[in-house]
């Protein structure tokens, strides 16, 4: 299944990031809110569709990489 899918952070506390993410950059399809400290994700709507366990793994593997949250960024697959 191919995926295509834009993220951009949205706010950022000690505990949590939450990022906005879709197929369309300017009309998200949903939020997904990550605990920084287990670093797993959930999704606002609660559906954790294959586009939001792409988006996830695909922040998720940023921030190991940078050691840093990315402010936004784009997901293919």
């Amino acid at each position: 299944m191919a995926i295509s899918s834009f993220f951009a952070k949205l706010q950022e506390t000690a505990e949590e990031v939450t990022y906005s993410f879709g197929k369309d950059r300017e009309q998200p399809d949903d939020i997904l809110v990550f605990d920084k400290t287990l670093l797993t994700a959930e999704p606002m709507s609660g559906l954790r569709t294959f586009g939001f366990e792409a988006t996830a793994r695909g922040i998720c593997r940023r921030y190991r990489h940078l050691r840093e949250w990315p402010d936004n960024g784009y997901i293919a697959s």
